[in-house]
């Protein structure tokens, strides 16, 4: 029973018939107030009630009531001593069993808990105080961490109107961080100058500049500084927010915070521990190991053991103190730190003895983090309640209702040059007489309406006339708070910003481009130039009030979502191009160049637009006309080969054989093979030379779609000329003509056909060649004619890009020119159509001409 004695806690335990089995001497410093001294020997196997007559039969009843088995506690009760004192009283007895089970006694445990009472009022006061406060301070107050992210602790609800966020976007749910609000630019010079305040520990001021949900840019002025702790430690930034952007100070009410509950002190957990000075031996309490974070006997107990989960900075202490319980130093207890397996740090009491036999040395160790904790976290409130006071920008006085100054609070750059002395005095020693008269008036609208009230009002000081303005709330049932703000600045900022604002106007309808100003949430159009009406053909009065939606601006509605995003993304946009609907249907291309603004807290777009419309269509003709003499240029580098090549060659060739001829036999036998020879050369020579004006002729001529051609006879006519070859070569032919006729050329067509047909024999399938010549319509209404092979097909990967070149074969076993697709592709190209292959290498090649022209009639034929 030797660490009941010396557990730092008062406790009890009794027998059945309420005599003393042992108790600690907390118990006896709590409960023993008698002049005459007793020690805890002398109180063993004494009875209770002998020992303390006066105990009334409410305790009588609850001991009675635990020796049944019951647990009786009461966690705040009133209790008055012997000596009259009245205490409030935490207490809670239990019956305790022997190695049978049964009843043997009961274990009382009692704490006073009057002064922890009291330490909770004064929190609970100060806690209103602040609410009152902080509840009529224009901005956002806030505590942050001091983090690269600004981790928001508290924020007020005012959060909401600055930001657009709800306060539980910055603390619950953490979705959003201040940082991430200030613009890009204005970043690096904030978090600079806060962190030199911040390690000089002075208060600190910046303007900067934020982006809302909305897209919206607002100033911002910061006022705040750091909280430090007794060991020099930043524990939090406090400070407040403050909306300029409208160069007055808006009015609004801060709601109450979400104050940082502290948690009452809870009952320590007490353990105990045992170690054998013989053997070496140690043992933990059940208690002990919770205490360290451990699961029951989860770790083999030793003195090292122990020691490991001390704080480092608490071993030489700890050593010292198990040395002076040795030296015969008992009930020695001091604090320490531990250090839990998680990692967290906890604080205890520890006590230690030997015991009588000096054989064992046994001790206690009680949690009492949480009680820290509460006294550290009432100590910091009020730091924070001093530094958020401070850090306000405005002058804080308490009146009576009939306006006697009772206590004031001023910033560094206060309008007023008072001291303490004027306490006590009325507002007419503070305020001209006008003045006091104003705010007498306002005092007493309050303290009636149980409302807040403003009051803007001119001062005139030693700097010059100042514009003032009071914010008057009932602080209890007699006192009135009033918080003054110097707003000259906000006063000139807006006549300023108001002359701006004429200038803006003027501006905007004389304007020589088109300019409009919207809603950015819906694009209502507020106001329109002449050069805009004019633009879009209508009048200001059709547009103003109505969505450029509602008036079909917008030719794609995805368009002008894409274009709000990135404008609300971004706040402006320069020289963006897009089309728009003017009031007659017409297309035309525009440059905007728009900006974000705001007007009347909203936000708005104001937008200027330029008709590219000419300038689209002239790079459009400029790029067809760069296509055309590209391709002219390849055209002209392959006339230049065969002028070069094909020409050239027979030539040379006739020349060299003329040298050969016998001129003084013209009979001579060679002279009729060199003859034959001059005879072929000069036939490649003619067929080149009809090659060439046919190819000249193609690029040349240009034909109209003027007669109805027939694909039927068309293909009737083109199948009889080379009839032989069709039947020699055994092509099975397949025709389906869904279309039947198309406005074209009928030599043309002829010369179509006859091409592709006559190159699908050519390359055919030696074992079973099939051809399908197949017309129909695409969605888009145009005519196409298809002639489809299973011959040998072509490798498009590796020689698309030269197949309608002239002079080009793709299979040398095959006769030909390799002009037969140059031209077809020239024929139909110049009647405004465009001819498409697909084809595999063995599998065969299908070709298909799209007409520039409308269907002459549909119907379903084949053969």
């Amino acid at each position: 029973m030797q660490f009941v004695r010396y557990a730092p806690v008062s406790i009890a335990m009794f027998d059945r018939h309420m005599n003393y089995i042992a108790c600690s001497h907390k118990w006896l410093t709590d409960w023993w107030v008698k002049s005459t001294p007793i020690h805890i020997d002398d109180l063993i196997g004494q009875n209770h009630y002998e020992v303390f007559p006066d105990v009334i039969p409410y305790w009588k009843s609850v001991h009675k009531r635990a020796l049944k088995g019951a647990m009786e506690f009461n966690e705040n009760d009133e209790f008055i001593k012997e000596n009259g004192q009245k205490e409030i009283l935490r207490w809670d007895a239990r019956p305790w069993r022997d190695d049978q089970n049964k009843i043997g006694g009961i274990i009382v445990h009692t704490e006073f808990i009057t002064e922890r009472k009291k330490n909770e009022e004064l929190l609970k006061k100060s806690r209103a105080r602040l609410s009152k406060l902080v509840e009529n301070i224009p901005g956002v107050p806030y505590s942050c961490n001091h983090d690269s992210n600004r981790t928001i602790l508290f924020v007020s609800n005012a959060v909401e109107d600055l930001t657009g966020y709800h306060k539980e976007d910055f603390i619950k749910k953490a979705s959003i961080s201040f940082v991430k609000l200030i613009v890009p630019e204005d970043k690096d010079r904030v978090w600079k100058t806060r962190e030199e305040y911040i390690n000089k520990k002075e208060a600190f001021e910046i303007h900067y500049r934020i982006r809302t949900r909305y897209g919206e840019i607002k100033y911002i002025f910061e006022r705040g500084q750091g909280v430090f702790s007794e060991r020099d430690e930043l524990i939090s930034i406090e400070g407040i927010l403050l909306d300029v952007t409208k160069q007055k100070l808006l009015e609004e009410e801060l709601k109450q915070s979400q104050a940082v509950l502290l948690k009452a002190q809870k009952l320590a957990n007490l353990g105990n521990w045992e170690m054998d000075l013989e053997t070496g031996d140690v043992y933990w309490s059940e208690q002990l190991f919770k205490i360290l974070g451990l699961e029951d006997n989860e770790v083999v107990p030793t003195f090292e053991k122990g020691l490991d989960y001390l704080h480092p900075d608490d071993h030489h202490k700890a050593k010292e103190g198990i040395r002076k319980t040795l030296s015969g130093s008992n009930d020695l207890s001091l604090e320490y730190r531990i250090l839990r397996k998680d990692g967290s740090i906890r604080n205890v009491i520890i006590r230690n003895e030997k015991d009588e036999q000096a054989k064992k040395l046994i001790g206690t160790i009680q949690d009492i983090t949480d009680r820290k904790k509460g006294d550290q976290a009432l100590k910091e409130s009020e730091e924070r309640n001093k530094s958020l006071i401070k850090a306000l920008p405005d002058c804080m006085f308490i009146h009576n209702i009939n306006g006697t100054i009772l206590d004031f609070e001023l910033p560094k750059n206060s309008p007023f040059s008072i001291d303490k002395s004027i306490i006590g005095k009325k507002l007419d020693s503070l305020y001209p007489p006008s003045v006091a008269n104003e705010l007498l008036e306002v005092f007493k609208k309050a303290y009636e309406e149980n409302e807040l009230q403003t009051h803007e009002f001119e001062l005139p000081t030693s700097k010059g006339l100042l514009y003032c303005e009071a914010r008057v709330i009932t602080r209890n049932s007699d006192q009135i708070l009033c918080i003054v703000r110097d707003i000259t600045k906000a006063k000139r900022e807006e006549y300023k910003a108001l002359q701006s604002l004429k200038s803006f106007y003027s501006a905007f309808y004389i304007s020589p481009v088109p300019v409009t100003i919207s809603q950015l949430a819906d694009g209502t159009l507020i106001d329109v130039n002449s050069r805009f009406c004019e633009l879009v053909k209508l009048k200001k009065e059709d547009v103003i009030g109505k969505t450029t939606t509602e008036l079909n601006f917008w030719p794609d509605l995805a368009a002008r979502n894409r274009f709000i995003e990135k404008i609300s993304v971004e706040g402006k946009v320069y020289e963006y191009e897009e089309e728009i609907r003017i009031s007659d249907g017409s297309i035309i291309d525009v440059l905007i160049s728009a900006e974000v603004i705001s007007i009347e807290e909203k936000s708005c777009l104001l937008l200027m637009l330029s008709d590219i419309s000419e300038r689209k269509k002239n790079e459009k003709e400029l790029l067809k006309l760069t296509e055309k003499l590209t391709t002219s240029n390849q055209e002209l580098k392959q006339f230049a080969y065969i002028t070069s090549h094909n020409l050239r060659a027979p030539i040379v060739n006739i020349d060299t054989l003329i040298s050969f001829i016998n001129k003084e036999d013209t009979g001579a036998t060679g002279n009729a093979e060199i003859i034959d020879r001059i005879g072929k050369s000069f036939t490649q020579l003619k067929s080149s030379l009809n090659d060439l004006i046919q190819l000249v002729t193609l690029r040349d001529q240009k034909y109209e779609a003027n007669e109805e051609v027939s694909f039927n006879k068309v293909f009737h006519i083109v199948y009889d000329s080379i009839e032989t070859q069709i039947k020699s070569t055994n092509v099975e032919i397949e025709t389906a003509f869904n279309v039947q006729t198309v406005m074209f050329k009928r030599a043309l067509m002829e010369s179509i056909l006859l091409n592709l047909l006559s190159n699908a024999i050519k390359y055919r399938n030696m074992d079973a060649p099939h051809i399908t010549i197949k017309t129909g319509s695409t969605h888009e209404g145009k005519v196409f004619l298809s002639v489809k092979d299973n011959g040998l097909g072509m490798d498009l990967a590796k020689n698309k890009d030269r197949l309608f070149g002239m002079y080009q074969r793709f299979h040398e076993n095959t006769e030909g020119k390799g002009l037969g697709l140059y031209i077809i592709k020239s024929q139909v190209e110049s009647m405004g159509g465009n001819i498409e292959v697909e084809s595999a290498l063995g599998k065969g090649s299908t070709f298909t001409v799209f007409f520039n022209s409308a269907t002459a009639s549909e119907n379903e034929s084949s053969s």
